[in-house]
């Protein structure tokens, strides 16, 4: 049997198992957490971009999520609004504000927002969190989720947008779609140092 791949919303609640599994995959989370608070993590992490995403749009693989790209759009209402999101979000960050390992979480966020700020770049939104599947690779779900979510801010009009990335990634990989590295910095965590890149694709 053949594979299956369809592309339609994110359903956050029903997925959410598969949205924890993808997101320790696409981040070195046990850098900051014990194993046991790993899941829990995992699910402030994603929760994080949902609670503010104009949009979500996944890859089902014969029924089952292995990927999908978040993003936001400057005055788009956030489509994931449901208390029960927010709820456990909130519980969950009040939960690791506790933590001391925040702080040096802190610092890609902090990074990212002072490369930011010293660009001075107005932007209409931003991609917040792109995974795929590490097993489901190499089948273009990757460039079909990013070009849907190109799509869509065209569609909307956006005329600059910009994600963060790093040398954990493949940060090249945005400049086939028409990305534009602006912005370097390095976040030094306990055990490496890391690269951080903005990059701005404009419409």
């Amino acid at each position: 049997m053949g594979l299956k791949i369809d592309y339609h919303q994110v359903d956050v609640l029903n997925n959410l198992s598969q949205i924890i599994d993808l997101t320790k995959q696409s981040a070195k989370l046990e850098r900051f957490v014990k194993s046991d608070d790993l899941e829990e993590y995992a699910t402030y992490f994603a929760l994080r971009s949902f609670i503010k995403a104009s949009f979500c749009f996944g890859a089902y693989l014969n029924g089952r999520l292995v990927g999908f790209i978040v993003g936001h759009l400057k005055d788009k209402e956030n489509i994931y609004g449901d208390k029960n999101i927010i709820s456990l979000y909130l519980s969950l960050k009040a939960k690791f504000s506790q933590y001391h390992f925040m702080a040096d979480n802190e610092i890609y966020s902090e990074t990212c927002q002072q490369l930011l700020d010293e660009e001075d770049i107005e932007t209409d939104g931003e991609i917040t969190l792109f995974v795929v599947d590490k097993n489901q690779r190499r089948l273009g779900i990757g460039k079909n989720l990013l070009l849907q979510a190109l799509d869509y801010y065209q569609k909307n009009r956006a005329e600059i947008i910009y994600l963060t990335t790093d040398t954990e990634c493949d940060y090249t990989y945005y400049l086939n779609y028409g990305f534009k590295v602006r912005q370097r910095g390095i976040v030094s965590y306990p055990d490496k140092d890391v690269g951080v890149f903005i990059e701005y694709k404009v419409f």
